[in-house]
């Protein structure tokens, strides 16, 4: 993949201390980072767009998915410091994007910010597999909080997203932790009715690094990072990424 086509939003925001990759959710796009991209003029926010999952199953895999990635944020490196932030499925491609950078490339992020999943380590909570079809497909996003009635029975949703966010779910579970530690610190965020990735499911993200962990709640459902504490949850971040930066006043 094109880097501009990965990256659509650009790379490399001038005068900029560090880069913040962001990794969005199952069926999401870099649209979601538009309130992101301002957070501070010291952080380049470079938002990641995962490649068109309206494709074959056959030729897109989470293996294939997670080497251009990384590929590209390697391409990406430079001298400054890089953090990596992932919301759900956003999560796992964080995490192992993590992984892979530093095996790979030598390459190591500064810290993780995951939100709303569950760790690598564990079974998710959801009852719902990609091989329950379409209608089950349905239920689950209404259960999570992520599409109405009158959006799911839109006949532009139905025929162009729907079959994105159902791929999607199926690189979530082509997924196989190889029992990856992490030596980075990382920041775990939880929503507060978010019942397949509460507070108790999140911390078992402490498993998976070696350099210290910390867990936020914020308030609403599994998309609480782009609701009504948004702003909050820019704030979180930016003041993390700023102090660990040297900055006493994020």
């Amino acid at each position: 993949m094109k880097l501009d086509t990965i990256f659509p939003f650009g790379i490399g925001k001038k005068g900029a201390a560090c880069r913040l990759y962001c990794f969005h959710h199952a069926g999401g796009s870099v649209c979601t980072f538009r309130n992101w991209l301002k957070m501070s003029p010291l952080i380049d926010v470079a938002p990641l767009e995962l490649p068109d999952r309206s494709c074959d199953p056959k030729t897109l895999t989470f293996e294939s998915v997670l080497e251009d990635m990384t590929a590209a944020m390697a391409k990406t490196a430079d001298s400054i410091p890089f953090f990596i932030y992932g919301h759900s499925l956003g999560s796992l491609f964080g995490f192992q994007t993590a992984c892979e950078l530093k095996k790979r490339y030598g390459l190591k992020a500064e810290r993780l910010f995951v939100a709303g999943r569950h760790a690598p380590s564990e079974e998710t909570a959801s009852s719902f597999r990609y091989s329950q079809g379409i209608g089950a497909l349905e239920k689950e996003l209404k259960r999570c909080g992520m599409e109405s009635d009158e959006i799911l029975s839109n006949k532009t949703f139905r025929s162009v997203f729907l079959p994105i966010i159902y791929n999607d779910y199926r690189l979530n579970e082509e997924y196989v932790y190889n029992g990856e530690i992490l030596d980075i610190p990382i920041t775990a965020m939880n929503g507060s009715e978010d019942k397949d990735a509460d507070g108790e499911i999140v911390d078992k993200w402490a498993k998976v690094t070696s350099a210290g962990f910390e867990r936020y709640e914020f308030c609403g459902n599994h998309f609480f990072p782009y609701g009504e504490d948004e702003q909050n949850v820019i704030a979180l971040i930016r003041e993390k990424i700023l102090l660990s930066l040297g900055y006493d006043s994020p």
